[in-house]
């Protein structure tokens, strides 16, 4: 339960915070601070979420195109136009600093690696909140083998 509280407080806010960073950098002229995109985001999402979950499973799948569509031209520009070696990124990885490729640092990976994991659980996390939506906890479970 603990775990719930955690993904259902703390993960939204966290993401809704990216995306007003995110917002602000693909789009510069715009005049609104990176907290009231976020809040603004965050609004949407509540709004969607109370709808309906058909609604829901509407947006998602729109994202699910977007960010397909998205993978599917990085994929495609790095195979066309690849600048390094795939040994040098899978074993020598760099980033980008004040403007100049140096390599990633143990404290870099390590700081990498919670946000990794949230993306990664976010799907499992809505598999189990929808279970807690309809009839009573579904809190234990019996495997028979």
């Amino acid at each position: 339960m603990f775990n719930f509280l955690i993904q259902g407080a703390i993960l939204p806010v966290s993401f809704v915070l990216g995306i007003g960073d995110f917002t602000k950098d693909l789009i510069p002229g715009l005049q609104v601070s990176s907290q009231v995109v976020a809040l603004i985001a965050l609004s949407l999402v509540v709004i969607i979420a109370i709808m309906s979950v058909e609604l829901g499973a509407w947006v998602t799948i729109a994202v699910v195109i977007v960010q397909s569509s998205v993978l599917i031209a990085v994929v495609v520009a790095a195979f066309v136009n690849p600048h390094q070696a795939f040994m040098d990124i899978t074993f020598n990885p760099t980033m980008l600093k004040d403007g100049v490729l140096v390599p990633v640092t143990l404290g870099v990976m390590i700081t990498t690696l919670a946000p990794a994991f949230n993306v990664i659980n976010g799907y499992d996390a809505v598999l189990g909140f929808s279970e807690e939506m309809k009839g009573g906890s579904k809190g234990s479970y019996e495997y028979s083998n």
